[in-house]
């Protein structure tokens, strides 16, 4: 299976999961993602969370979503969302990996769904370099 068919088959079966820290809110969500398509979790020295006060501390200690994109290659451009590539909403906040042209997130939903990617607009759409 080609990391695009093995990305979509796993955000299939994580649609409707119901939201938990460290699960499935939208950085452990970008996290797995991203290790399935690449085969690698290339975000793996970043520590784990279980809870809102864990995530935001992590975000503190080791910059924006954006920063972290930069760590890994991505970089922002204007063009239609790809699989593979990470939405990140205004803020750095809200953000998901994007599969078959829409993101996978749990924003505000409280279930794991794919949104369009004008839900996260203002957004920036990252891409690897």
């Amino acid at each position: 299976m080609d990391p695009k068919e093995a990305l979509t088959a796993w955000a299939k079966s994580e649609l409707g999961r119901p939201f938990r820290w460290g699960e499935t809110d939208c950085g452990s969500l970008l996290r797995r993602g991203l290790a399935i398509y690449w085969g690698e979790d290339r975000l793996g020295w970043l520590p784990l969370w279980s809870s809102a006060r864990e995530a935001l501390g992590v975000l503190r200690a080791y910059g924006p979503a954006q920063r972290l994109m930069e760590a890994l290659d991505y970089g922002p451009v204007r063009r239609r969302p790809r699989t593979g590539d990470v939405c990140i909403g205004a803020g750095g906040r809200d953000f998901g990996i994007v599969v078959s042209g829409r993101v996978l997130s749990s924003k505000r939903a409280r279930t794991v769904m794919l949104l369009p990617p004008a839900r996260l607009r203002p957004g920036v759409l990252w891409v690897p370099l």
